[in-house]
């Protein structure tokens, strides 16, 4: 139940520049995001639902992958990346599972599987509250799996938005949000 924040769309559209705007805002309601249910989504979730929410993206329009499973691992490791982390090796199959059976039965514009850096923490006096090296860099990982030999998101019209993310500093976190979304969703500051 987050209260919209995002503009109202303008009464009048004189230059291209505002007539493009005011379309990408039309399509906000209609824009279909994609996310992995892997990794540290699973905490991040709520905040990211806000978020889309609060800009007018509608809840039955953020579609998550399945639930990780040996089918699931199975269908999507064909890519394959060779790292010891199961983790982050599930990765590839969550998007892998996007794009086969969740795209395919209704299209998706976006797949958002950011990069995790400064995570916050309840404890006070650390040196550091970074997340796992590869868990962050995972996402890329993902993305150089469905890119190497041919571009699986430009094939299927998906673009794929994987940000380096802090969340521990609020207003970088804002504008690492705004830099991504603003082209995608026409968000201003």
């Amino acid at each position: 139940d987050a209260p919209i924040v995002a503009d109202p769309l303008p009464k009048f559209t004189l230059t291209a520049a505002q007539k493009k705007r005011a379309e990408l805002m039309k399509k906000r309601g209609e824009i279909r995001i994609g996310m992995p249910r892997v990794l540290n989504m699973y905490s991040m979730t709520p905040l990211f639902t806000g978020y889309f929410a609060s800009l007018g993206v509608k809840a039955e329009n953020l579609v998550y992958s399945d639930y990780t499973s040996e089918q699931l691992y199975k269908e999507g490791a064909k890519r394959g990346a060779i790292d010891p982390c199961f983790p982050a090796k599930i990765g590839i199959s969550h998007v892998y599972n996007l794009i086969q059976e969740k795209h395919k039965k209704k299209p998706l514009n976006v797949i958002f599987f950011p990069m995790y850096d400064v995570l916050t923490s309840p404890l006070v006096n650390l040196q550091g509250t970074n997340a796992c090296p590869t868990v962050t860099a995972t996402p890329e990982t993902v993305k150089a799996a469905f890119t190497k030999e041919n571009d699986v998101f430009g094939e299927n019209n998906i673009k794929y938005i994987d940000p380096v993310l802090n969340f521990k500093d609020r207003k970088l976190f804002a504008f690492q949000m705004l830099s991504v979304f603003q082209p995608v969703l026409s968000v201003t500051h």
